[in-house]
């Protein structure tokens, strides 16, 4: 019996541990997919001020950083 319940804590231990560093890829991969949005926003907004690009795709860029900063809180 005492052997099974410690079984069963190391295999909890690992299954937490494989979970902490699932949240850690995503969390990584989360920022780093923000700042790559953050770049291109920068770049878009700097052709706007340049009037090269119609402001509609920065905002629809600006829309896509904000949903994707929201669903990382979640």
């Amino acid at each position: 019996m005492d052997y099974k319940f410690h079984l069963q804590k190391i295999q909890s231990q690992q299954v937490i541990k494989a979970l902490r560093t699932v949240k850690a890829n995503n969390m990584k991969n989360t920022k780093d997919k923000n700042v790559e949005i953050m770049h291109k926003r920068d770049e878009l907004g700097e052709m706007i001020a340049n009037n090269v690009m119609p402001s509609q795709e920065f905002e629809d860029l600006n829309k896509a950083l904000v949903l994707h900063t929201d669903m990382e809180t979640v």
